[in-house]
């Protein structure tokens, strides 16, 4: 088990390195020329909002896609307005990062949106996933890593009584937007973890260690399209 370990902690040092390296110089680009991003940001969006409608077992036309994106969800039936209220908790994530505290209120509040619902079914381990993440920061562990152990955790403790899937992406999105990691805003990493075929994030027994690796592959794959 022991030696299990050392190669998982092995790779994942080499994976966040390269990622690392990638997510620099996509830094470099965004600073140079600001421009080029906005069209794939766009894409990302139409990319994001029909591989969530797929994951939820929704069709969805053209047409709706539009006006999710134009943010009209008045002319929306009420399946199309879940994914609207997926895709507004998104972009409200990509606008708001900076002063979006991971907390359990604020993650309330996403949930709050979603559902309607501000009860969790695991406040406790919300909790305590929280404090993991602030400490694992605090303690120098890769922003990377931490931010992946946090997501997991939600993923497989049923912290919500619908959507954990959906929550832990979203949770996701932020925790990499706070630690400078742009990258789901202009490539969809929704649509990279489709690509695969068989999504881990639908699988609730699965390692930590497997999802992790998983994820850092999503991660690495989407900076090289980019890049």
């Amino acid at each position: 088990m022991g030696e299990k370990m050392k190669e998982a902690d092995l790779y994942f040092s080499s994976i966040t390195n390269i990622i690392n390296t990638k997510n620099n110089l996509m830094l470099k680009k965004l600073a140079e020329s600001p421009e080029k991003f906005s069209q794939a940001e766009k894409r990302t969006s139409v990319e994001a909002v029909e591989t969530w409608c797929s994951f939820f077992k929704i069709d969805i036309s053209k047409e709706s896609v539009e006006k999710i994106i134009a943010s009209e969800p008045y002319l929306l039936n009420k399946d199309d307005r879940k994914v609207f209220e997926f895709y507004a908790s998104r972009e409200a994530i990509f606008t708001a990062y900076e002063v979006l505290e991971l907390n359990i209120n604020n993650v309330t509040r996403i949930y709050y949106r979603l559902h309607k619902k501000k009860q969790l079914n695991n406040s406790a381990l919300l909790t305590e996933t929280i404090a993991q993440y602030h400490r694992a920061l605090a303690e120098k562990v890769s922003p990377l890593i931490a931010a992946l152990t946090c997501s997991y955790r939600i993923l497989v403790g049923d912290v919500f009584y619908e959507d954990n899937e959906l929550m832990s992406f979203l949770l996701l999105l932020l925790l990499l937007s706070q630690n400078h990691f742009y990258i789901g805003q202009y490539v969809s990493l929704e649509r990279k973890i489709a690509e695969c075929g068989d999504s881990i994030i639908a699988k609730k027994s699965v390692d930590m260690n497997k999802y992790i690796e998983y994820m850092l592959n999503i991660i690495a794959d989407a900076y090289v399209q980019i890049t």
